[in-house]
Protein backbone atom coordinates (compact mmCIF):
# COMPACT_ATOMS: atom_id res chain seq x y z
CA UNK A 1 0.00 0.00 0.00
CA UNK A 2 3.24 2.34 0.82
CA UNK A 3 4.71 1.60 -2.36
CA UNK A 4 1.81 2.36 -4.57
CA UNK A 5 1.12 5.82 -2.69
CA UNK A 6 4.64 6.64 -3.23
CA UNK A 7 4.61 5.62 -6.69
CA UNK A 8 1.27 7.57 -7.28
CA UNK A 9 3.15 10.74 -5.48
CA UNK A 10 6.47 10.06 -7.63
CA UNK A 11 4.03 9.64 -10.71
CA UNK A 12 1.93 13.06 -9.92
CA UNK A 13 4.93 15.20 -9.26
CA UNK A 14 6.55 13.94 -12.29
CA UNK A 15 3.16 15.10 -14.02
CA UNK A 16 3.48 18.36 -12.64
CA UNK A 17 7.17 19.41 -13.29
CA UNK A 18 6.31 17.84 -16.87
CA UNK A 19 3.50 20.67 -17.23
CA UNK A 20 5.70 23.27 -15.76
CA UNK A 21 8.21 22.65 -18.05
CA UNK A 22 5.50 22.75 -21.05
CA UNK A 23 4.23 25.77 -19.76
CA UNK A 24 7.80 27.47 -20.03
CA UNK A 25 8.48 26.26 -23.13
CA UNK A 26 5.59 27.69 -24.42
CA UNK A 27 6.06 30.91 -22.87
CA UNK A 28 9.89 31.09 -24.17
CA UNK A 29 8.27 30.28 -27.61
CA UNK A 30 5.69 32.74 -27.93
CA UNK A 31 5.74 34.30 -31.23
CA UNK A 32 4.74 37.90 -29.14
CA UNK A 33 6.36 39.45 -31.68
CA UNK A 34 4.63 37.87 -34.66
CA UNK A 35 1.30 38.49 -33.28
CA UNK A 36 2.18 42.41 -32.72
CA UNK A 37 3.60 42.77 -36.09
CA UNK A 38 0.35 40.73 -37.76
CA UNK A 39 -2.12 43.16 -35.61
CA UNK A 40 0.26 46.39 -36.34
CA UNK A 41 0.14 45.31 -40.62
CA UNK A 42 -3.35 44.54 -40.35
CA UNK A 43 -4.66 48.05 -39.98
CA UNK A 44 -2.35 49.26 -41.77
CA UNK A 45 -3.48 47.57 -44.47
CA UNK A 46 -7.59 47.83 -43.85
CA UNK A 47 -7.39 51.58 -42.51
CA UNK A 48 -4.26 53.52 -44.39
CA UNK A 49 -4.89 56.23 -42.05
CA UNK A 50 -4.90 54.83 -38.60
CA UNK A 51 -1.33 53.98 -37.04
CA UNK A 52 -1.14 51.25 -34.38
CA UNK A 53 1.90 50.55 -32.03
CA UNK A 54 2.48 48.02 -30.17
CA UNK A 55 5.35 47.47 -27.00
CA UNK A 56 5.54 43.64 -26.78
CA UNK A 57 2.88 40.54 -26.81
CA UNK A 58 3.39 37.83 -23.85
CA UNK A 59 0.86 35.31 -23.15
CA UNK A 60 -0.43 34.65 -19.56
CA UNK A 61 -2.40 31.95 -17.33
CA UNK A 62 -5.35 31.20 -17.59
CA UNK A 63 -4.56 30.70 -21.52
CA UNK A 64 -4.46 34.19 -23.24
CA UNK A 65 -2.15 36.97 -24.16
CA UNK A 66 -1.19 40.16 -22.40
CA UNK A 67 -1.05 43.28 -25.24
CA UNK A 68 1.03 45.88 -23.56
CA UNK A 69 1.08 49.81 -24.40
CA UNK A 70 -1.05 49.96 -27.16
CA UNK A 71 -1.91 53.24 -29.05
CA UNK A 72 -4.03 53.87 -31.93
CA UNK A 73 -4.17 56.94 -33.88
CA UNK A 74 -4.39 58.84 -37.34
CA UNK A 75 -2.06 60.61 -39.52
CA UNK A 76 -4.37 63.44 -40.22
CA UNK A 77 -4.39 64.32 -36.86
CA UNK A 78 -1.28 62.69 -34.82
CA UNK A 79 -2.68 63.78 -31.48
CA UNK A 80 -6.14 62.27 -31.58
CA UNK A 81 -4.67 58.89 -30.09
CA UNK A 82 -6.19 56.17 -28.06
CA UNK A 83 -3.88 54.50 -25.78
CA UNK A 84 -4.18 51.53 -23.20
CA UNK A 85 -1.24 50.64 -20.74
CA UNK A 86 -2.17 46.72 -21.56
CA UNK A 87 -4.90 44.57 -22.56
CA UNK A 88 -5.91 41.12 -21.27
CA UNK A 89 -7.68 38.91 -23.78
CA UNK A 90 -8.68 35.27 -23.00
CA UNK A 91 -11.17 33.20 -24.57
CA UNK A 92 -14.41 32.83 -23.21
CA UNK A 93 -14.57 29.20 -22.82
CA UNK A 94 -18.34 29.04 -21.92
CA UNK A 95 -19.51 30.69 -24.83
CA UNK A 96 -17.29 28.56 -27.21
CA UNK A 97 -18.79 25.51 -26.23
CA UNK A 98 -21.88 27.28 -26.91
CA UNK A 99 -20.42 27.52 -30.82
CA UNK A 100 -19.63 31.15 -30.46
CA UNK A 101 -16.17 32.60 -30.53
CA UNK A 102 -15.98 35.57 -27.57
CA UNK A 103 -12.95 37.20 -26.12
CA UNK A 104 -13.18 38.65 -22.62
CA UNK A 105 -11.40 41.50 -22.21
CA UNK A 106 -9.57 43.65 -19.40
CA UNK A 107 -7.79 46.65 -19.86
CA UNK A 108 -5.90 49.20 -17.75
CA UNK A 109 -6.68 53.07 -19.51
CA UNK A 110 -6.20 56.98 -18.38
CA UNK A 111 -5.88 56.08 -14.88
CA UNK A 112 -9.05 53.56 -14.78
CA UNK A 113 -10.52 50.27 -16.00
CA UNK A 114 -12.18 48.49 -18.65
CA UNK A 115 -13.66 45.22 -18.99
CA UNK A 116 -16.08 43.11 -21.09
CA UNK A 117 -16.33 40.97 -24.05
CA UNK A 118 -15.58 41.17 -28.20
CA UNK A 119 -17.50 38.52 -30.29
CA UNK A 120 -15.39 37.69 -33.16
CA UNK A 121 -17.04 36.79 -36.31
CA UNK A 122 -15.84 35.92 -39.77
CA UNK A 123 -17.07 39.66 -40.53
CA UNK A 124 -14.47 40.83 -38.08
CA UNK A 125 -11.70 39.87 -40.08
CA UNK A 126 -12.95 40.84 -43.40
CA UNK A 127 -14.66 43.74 -42.59
CA UNK A 128 -13.50 44.76 -39.06
CA UNK A 129 -16.93 44.40 -37.80
CA UNK A 130 -17.05 44.00 -33.54
CA UNK A 131 -19.53 43.55 -31.30
CA UNK A 132 -19.54 43.74 -27.63
CA UNK A 133 -20.51 44.62 -24.03
CA UNK A 134 -17.64 46.95 -21.79
CA UNK A 135 -17.78 48.28 -18.74
CA UNK A 136 -15.16 51.30 -17.99
CA UNK A 137 -14.30 52.74 -14.56
CA UNK A 138 -12.64 56.25 -12.88
CA UNK A 139 -11.13 57.15 -16.41
CA UNK A 140 -9.90 60.10 -16.93
CA UNK A 141 -11.73 62.30 -19.40
CA UNK A 142 -8.61 64.84 -19.65
CA UNK A 143 -5.98 62.55 -20.63
CA UNK A 144 -7.82 60.99 -23.76
CA UNK A 145 -6.46 63.06 -27.00
CA UNK A 146 -9.08 61.80 -29.23
CA UNK A 147 -11.39 63.02 -27.21
CA UNK A 148 -9.67 66.55 -27.17
CA UNK A 149 -8.56 66.46 -30.55
CA UNK A 150 -12.23 65.32 -32.07
CA UNK A 151 -14.10 67.93 -30.05
CA UNK A 152 -11.74 70.52 -30.19
CA UNK A 153 -11.35 71.32 -26.33
CA UNK A 154 -10.11 70.05 -23.29
CA UNK A 155 -12.80 68.50 -21.41
CA UNK A 156 -12.33 66.89 -18.05
CA UNK A 157 -13.57 65.06 -15.14
CA UNK A 158 -13.96 61.06 -14.31
CA UNK A 159 -15.84 58.69 -16.65
CA UNK A 160 -17.73 55.97 -15.24
CA UNK A 161 -20.68 53.35 -17.47
CA UNK A 162 -21.30 50.56 -19.95
CA UNK A 163 -21.17 50.70 -24.04
CA UNK A 164 -23.03 48.05 -26.01
CA UNK A 165 -21.97 47.76 -29.70
CA UNK A 166 -22.21 46.54 -32.79
CA UNK A 167 -20.32 47.80 -35.74
CA UNK A 168 -17.41 48.61 -38.09
CA UNK A 169 -14.04 50.11 -36.78
CA UNK A 170 -13.66 51.71 -40.21
CA UNK A 171 -17.47 53.84 -39.80
CA UNK A 172 -17.72 54.03 -36.29
CA UNK A 173 -20.84 56.54 -36.86
CA UNK A 174 -22.62 53.92 -38.55
CA UNK A 175 -22.91 51.78 -35.74
CA UNK A 176 -25.58 50.91 -33.32
CA UNK A 177 -25.36 50.37 -29.60
CA UNK A 178 -26.25 52.01 -26.45
CA UNK A 179 -24.45 54.23 -23.79
CA UNK A 180 -24.89 54.73 -20.18
CA UNK A 181 -22.40 57.10 -18.58
CA UNK A 182 -21.58 59.48 -15.13
CA UNK A 183 -19.48 61.71 -15.39
CA UNK A 184 -18.27 63.45 -12.32
CA UNK A 185 -16.20 66.48 -11.07
CA UNK A 186 -15.25 68.05 -14.39
CA UNK A 187 -15.43 71.01 -17.24
CA UNK A 188 -16.60 71.19 -20.08
CA UNK A 189 -15.93 74.34 -22.48
CA UNK A 190 -18.15 76.42 -24.58
CA UNK A 191 -16.33 77.42 -27.72
CA UNK A 192 -18.81 80.40 -27.87
CA UNK A 193 -20.34 81.87 -24.52
CA UNK A 194 -23.24 81.86 -23.47
CA UNK A 195 -25.39 84.57 -20.97
CA UNK A 196 -21.67 85.09 -20.45
CA UNK A 197 -21.21 81.75 -19.40
CA UNK A 198 -17.31 80.28 -20.86
CA UNK A 199 -17.58 76.87 -19.48
CA UNK A 200 -19.99 74.53 -17.55
CA UNK A 201 -18.23 73.01 -14.08
CA UNK A 202 -19.96 70.12 -13.51
CA UNK A 203 -20.14 67.89 -10.38
CA UNK A 204 -22.29 65.33 -11.74
CA UNK A 205 -23.60 64.45 -15.49
CA UNK A 206 -25.94 61.32 -15.93
CA UNK A 207 -26.55 60.30 -19.40
CA UNK A 208 -28.83 57.68 -21.54
CA UNK A 209 -28.03 57.67 -25.18
CA UNK A 210 -28.50 55.21 -28.15
CA UNK A 211 -26.54 55.22 -31.80
CA UNK A 212 -28.73 54.45 -34.91
CA UNK A 213 -27.99 55.11 -38.36
CA UNK A 214 -25.62 57.60 -37.54
CA UNK A 215 -27.67 59.51 -35.52
CA UNK A 216 -27.14 59.59 -31.59
CA UNK A 217 -29.95 60.20 -29.46
CA UNK A 218 -30.31 61.18 -25.74
CA UNK A 219 -32.78 59.87 -24.03
CA UNK A 220 -32.20 61.77 -20.92
CA UNK A 221 -29.20 63.72 -19.80
CA UNK A 222 -29.04 65.13 -16.27
CA UNK A 223 -26.44 67.89 -15.24
CA UNK A 224 -25.75 69.65 -11.79
CA UNK A 225 -23.11 71.77 -11.09
CA UNK A 226 -23.22 74.21 -8.03
CA UNK A 227 -23.74 77.18 -10.32
CA UNK A 228 -26.83 75.06 -11.99
CA UNK A 229 -29.14 72.47 -12.95
CA UNK A 230 -30.27 71.09 -16.13
CA UNK A 231 -31.80 67.91 -18.43
CA UNK A 232 -31.17 67.37 -22.03
CA UNK A 233 -32.74 65.28 -24.39
CA UNK A 234 -32.83 65.29 -28.02
CA UNK A 235 -30.46 64.11 -31.31
CA UNK A 236 -27.17 64.27 -33.24
CA UNK A 237 -26.37 63.30 -36.55
CA UNK A 238 -22.84 61.99 -36.50
CA UNK A 239 -20.34 63.15 -38.89
CA UNK A 240 -17.69 60.32 -38.92
CA UNK A 241 -15.15 62.28 -40.55
CA UNK A 242 -15.35 65.74 -38.68
CA UNK A 243 -17.28 65.30 -35.53
CA UNK A 244 -17.07 68.62 -34.53
CA UNK A 245 -19.88 69.32 -37.62
CA UNK A 246 -22.08 66.92 -36.44
CA UNK A 247 -25.51 68.30 -36.34
CA UNK A 248 -27.42 68.88 -33.31
CA UNK A 249 -31.28 69.58 -32.65
CA UNK A 250 -31.26 69.38 -28.59
CA UNK A 251 -33.50 70.80 -25.93
CA UNK A 252 -32.40 71.56 -22.65
CA UNK A 253 -34.48 72.76 -19.57
CA UNK A 254 -31.95 74.44 -17.06
CA UNK A 255 -32.53 75.92 -13.37
CA UNK A 256 -30.07 78.18 -12.01
CA UNK A 257 -29.99 77.44 -7.95
CA UNK A 258 -30.82 80.88 -6.14
CA UNK A 259 -33.67 82.16 -8.35
CA UNK A 260 -36.37 80.52 -6.88
CA UNK A 261 -36.72 77.74 -8.86
CA UNK A 262 -36.91 79.45 -12.35
CA UNK A 263 -36.63 77.23 -15.38
CA UNK A 264 -35.40 78.29 -18.74
CA UNK A 265 -36.29 76.31 -21.96
CA UNK A 266 -33.40 76.54 -24.41
CA UNK A 267 -33.05 74.76 -28.41
CA UNK A 268 -29.65 74.62 -28.98
CA UNK A 269 -29.19 73.99 -33.02
CA UNK A 270 -26.26 74.10 -35.36
CA UNK A 271 -23.17 71.75 -35.09
CA UNK A 272 -21.30 70.14 -31.86
CA UNK A 273 -18.15 72.49 -32.26
CA UNK A 274 -20.63 75.28 -33.54
CA UNK A 275 -23.56 74.97 -31.06
CA UNK A 276 -26.20 77.85 -31.44
CA UNK A 277 -28.83 78.18 -28.37
CA UNK A 278 -31.99 80.18 -28.17
CA UNK A 279 -34.60 80.56 -25.82
CA UNK A 280 -37.25 78.13 -26.29
CA UNK A 281 -40.85 80.63 -27.04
Amino acid sequence: MKLKLKLSKAFLGYMLAAAAILVVMLYLRFPGEMIAGYLISSVASKYPDAVLNIDAVSPVLPPGMKIQNITLGFRDRPQATLHADYVYLTPDYMEIFQGKTQALLNAAAYGGTVAGNLLVTDQTFSKGVLQGELRFNNLNMGKIGYLRERMNRQITGRLKGTLTFSGSLGDPAAATGRMTILLTNGVYPLITPFMGIDKLEYSRIDGDLTLQNGTLKIGKMKLAGEKFRADLSGSMVLNGADMENSQMDLLATIEIPGQQGKKLALVISGSLGNPVARIRP
